[in-house]
């Protein structure tokens, strides 16, 4: 099994939203996308896109060599220019799916097939891995540690679908799950990259944000604008 240090962050985020029955903590409308979002702050830290101006800006779009963050970024290329929330729904399709076959491949959690009535599950086979990134985000929701590139990127997605106080209970933290919520949302709104890249990634995180928002509101209201 890889270490946690060779996760791409999207593969981290989907093994903390993982339950224990094998099932995504919320919907996987909405967990594709905060999957993407990661995705996009994963090349944001990596100077490949940005987002200036409240649209998307591709640094470099030479394939990396990695098939997800290659299919990712062929996508952002596509869409240079656009807005944010209507780019990350096309790189969000079947985000879920690929991600834990990653994970499926490298021993993380195992799939058991299901059917129409039984959809599939991936119960978690890393259990350590999984515990030790529970934990880095705890701490920070806790606020006994400042969030990095991987502990933000973790709470401020979860934060984004609202299934915060489906991976942490709130009481544990002498919090309500308003004020858990709360929280967790702050930590999105942080500054927790560091280095060249740190713009990058804020810009990268507020998109996504913005773009769970508006994507939500389009569900109930019709289109996305712009």
């Amino acid at each position: 099994m890889p270490s946690v240090a060779d996760m791409l962050i999207c593969e981290e985020l989907l093994l903390v939203a993982t339950g224990g029955d094998g099932k995504p903590v919320t919907a996987k409308s909405r967990l594709d996308l905060a999957l993407a979002g990661a995705t996009l702050c994963e090349l944001a830290a990596c100077q490949r896109v940005g987002v200036k101006n409240g649209r998307v800006a591709v640094l470099d779009s030479r394939p990396g060599g990695d098939p997800l963050l290659d299919n990712a970024l062929a996508i952002f290329a596509r869409r240079d220019g656009k807005k944010p929330a209507k780019v990350l729904p096309e790189v969000a399709k079947g985000m879920t799916d690929r991600t834990y076959q990653r994970l499926v491949d490298t021993g993380a959690v195992q799939h058991v097939g299901g059917g129409f009535l039984h959809p599939s599950r991936y119960p978690v086979l890393d259990v350590a891995a999984r515990d030790a990134l529970v934990a880095g985000g705890g701490r920070v929701l806790a606020e006994t540690a400042a969030p990095d590139l991987h502990s933000g990127s973790l709470i401020a997605p979860l934060a984004a679908a609202d299934a915060v106080t489906k991976v942490y209970d709130s009481h544990s933290f002498g919090l309500s799950g308003r004020e858990l919520k709360k929280r967790a949302k702050a930590v999105g709104e942080q500054d927790w990259a560091a280095g060249a890249a740190a713009a990058a990634v804020k810009s990268a995180q507020d998109a996504m944000t913005a773009a769970m928002v508006a994507v939500t509101t389009a569900t109930t209201a019709g289109v996305i604008s712009g």
